[in-house]
């Protein structure tokens, strides 16, 4: 079937390959309709949640406190993440009612969109459909892009990770070609961007790398300086309303962020000696290496290297060199008090390594495949080759399900207490069981430090009236930009309530339809007066008119984008049939 689709439509057979593959590579963990548990679930739960909520009841998703999620008490982390690419996901919630289906049905299209863009990228480098079709599978089915996902559920990552292939080829073409796709690099370094912060610096250091390299080789020239200059500019206009928040709250307020942790000894367990590296590798299971195939790549790398093109000499060295600085061989603590420390993982840097395997294995795959055949490569070998390079790749998930699937201890209605840290939920109890509060994230990054300081009577939703009475806060509904609740009061006194105070984000609050001043308690959150009696509380949260010009230069931008590609497409049509005549 895929050899007489590939005869009439060319480019439909191996669509629909990368389509098939990649229902298959989420089938592993989704035909049982169970979520499994995974470090980061939660977090990124809530994030979605709270997009949806927010489109749900009219909210705006700029600027978005967290009142539907994260304990609902207003912290800004949502601003301080980056979130366009979780919308798809709030899309699926939309057409699909069941929300496990949903998150699956999102997974599935953003894994194709990792083989398309992969794909396209490196055909725009090589011109080869063996090679390219290789680097996609080879990158997007890294034994660490499926750990970021099964295991870690760094949704932010591991979407980042999926457009670097089309930032890394802008890259290249501006510092080695001739610089006419330097857009390349601006799309995907706003898509990486619009997905995961230090994913972004992580490119950008590979840009800054490749920079030197085109300067040492005398590739560096006048117009390389204008196609970087344009290149910045459109990316920091394309992303200004996603760094302004970001900048805002940070400027305006004293912001507890993330946890720096020790280089050499992250949350799971110690960095990975050289051996243990190796071993983790060759076992081929989920973890944080990049699996059996790397090993397979440096031995045939090694055995190509008089051969190998010297862009692809780079990249073998680019692969050794990132993977061991993912070991304990590197001194990282010697960096523990320098701003590097923000990465809080040296082993990040395997979604680097891994772009690099896959550009040299890609190589390999088609050398080759050219030497054994000794002919004309057929869409059949090819469609077989692919289907040998997935099968490492979705063993290890398998073997992973397999334990999970084992192991987890199923939730399957709201009421249940998580008895372990590893567990699953089936589709029914997925939504009850995330909409209740004691289930929801308890992050605190980016809470102001007073509020840090007191995040658990906060987090518990603990009122605290003047008269030194003590409530809960409850039966809260946000709804077009209006968190609206009711307040009990013995007399007219002012009141502590456990949501957090940002300077910088626009509040205003009455009282029984009356205007109320806002204070900020010694926990950083909202103080104000109420009356005796019952107190209607009404806290608006008004729309920021620069982030929202932002926005619209953003859209506008991608606007042109669009009609540039589309007019370039029919003129290149439009030239093919020309030549034909």
């Amino acid at each position: 079937m895929l050899g007489r689709l590939e005869k009439r439509y060319p480019w439909l057979g191996l669509q629909l390959f990368f389509f098939v593959l990649s229902i298959l590579s989420i089938y592993i963990f989704s035909h049982r309709g169970i979520l499994y548990d995974a470090d980061d679930l939660k977090f990124h739960v809530d994030r979605i949640n709270g997009l949806y909520q927010a489109i749900m009841n009219n909210n705006s998703i700029l600027m978005m406190p967290s009142f539907k999620d994260f304990k609902n008490v207003g912290d800004m982390v949502q601003s301080f993440y980056p979130m366009v690419t979780l919308l798809p996901f709030v899309f699926f919630r939309f057409i699909f009612f069941n929300p496990v289906f949903a998150l699956y049905a999102g997974l599935v299209f953003f894994t194709y969109i990792g083989f398309l863009t992969a794909y396209l990228a490196m055909f725009k480098f090589s011109k080869n459909i063996l090679q390219s079709a290789s680097f996609a599978l080879i990158y997007n089915l890294s034994i660490y892009h499926l750990t970021d996902l099964f295991i870690r559920f760094d949704l932010g990552e591991w979407l980042a990770l999926i457009f670097y292939p089309i930032a890394i080829y802008g890259f290249f073409n501006i510092f080695f070609e001739d610089g006419k796709n330097y857009n390349w690099a601006v799309v995907g370094l706003s898509l990486v961007a619009y997905s995961h912060i230090l994913a972004t610096l992580f490119l950008v250091a590979v840009a800054i790398v490749m920079l030197i390299i085109a300067i040492a080789r005398k590739n560096f020239l006048l117009e390389t300086s204008f196609n970087i200059a344009k290149g910045i500019g459109l990316f920091s206009l394309q992303i200004l309303f996603t760094i302004y928040p970001l900048v805002l709250l940070t400027l305006r307020n004293h912001i507890h962020f993330p946890t720096r942790y020790n280089l050499m000894v992250s949350p799971g367990g110690e960095l990975a000696s050289l051996g243990t590296f190796i071993s983790e590798s060759a076992n081929n299971q989920l973890n944080r290496s990049l699996g059996v195939i790397l090993i397979i790549i440096v031995i045939g790398g090694f055995l190509k290297l008089r051969k190998m093109p010297i862009v692809y000499k780079y990249s073998f060295l680019f692969m050794c060199i990132t993977a061991l600085l993912t070991t304990s061989l590197f001194p990282w603590y010697l960096l523990q008090k320098t701003p590097i420390a923000i990465i809080q993982f040296p082993w990040r840097l395997l979604g680097v390594s891994g772009f690099f395997m896959a550009v040299v294995g890609s190589w390999l795959v088609d050398e080759i495949a050219k030497e054994v055949l000794q002919k004309k490569i057929k869409n059949r070998y090819i469609y077989g080759i692919l289907i040998m390079l997935s099968l490492p790749s979705l063993s290890a998930e398998f073997y992973t399900f397999y334990q999970k699937s084992q192991s987890d201890q199923l939730i399957t209605n709201s009421y249940q207490q998580e008895n372990s840290k590893n567990y699953s939920i089936t589709s029914a109890a997925f939504s009850k069981y995330f909409g209740k509060f004691r289930n929801s994230s308890d992050n605190t990054d980016y809470y102001t430090k007073s509020a840090f300081a007191h995040k658990v009577s906060i987090q518990r939703r603990v009122i605290y009236f003047e008269d030194q009475t003590q409530n809960k806060l409850t039966n809260t509904k946000f709804e077009n930009n209006k968190l609206t609740f009711y307040l009990n009061s013995e007399k007219k006194q002012t009141v502590d309530i456990p949501i957090i105070y940002y300077r910088g984000i626009n509040y205003q609050l009455s009282v029984n339809n009356k205007k109320e001043v806002i204070n900020t308690s010694r926990r950083g959150t909202m103080k104000f007066f109420v009356s005796k009696g019952t107190n209607k509380v009404v806290l608006k949260i008004k729309e920021n008119f620069i982030e929202n010009s932002f926005i619209v230069i953003s859209l506008f931008m991608w606007f042109g984008y669009i009609v540039k590609s589309l007019f370039n497409l029919l003129k290149k049509k439009r030239k093919s049939k020309d030549e034909k005549k």
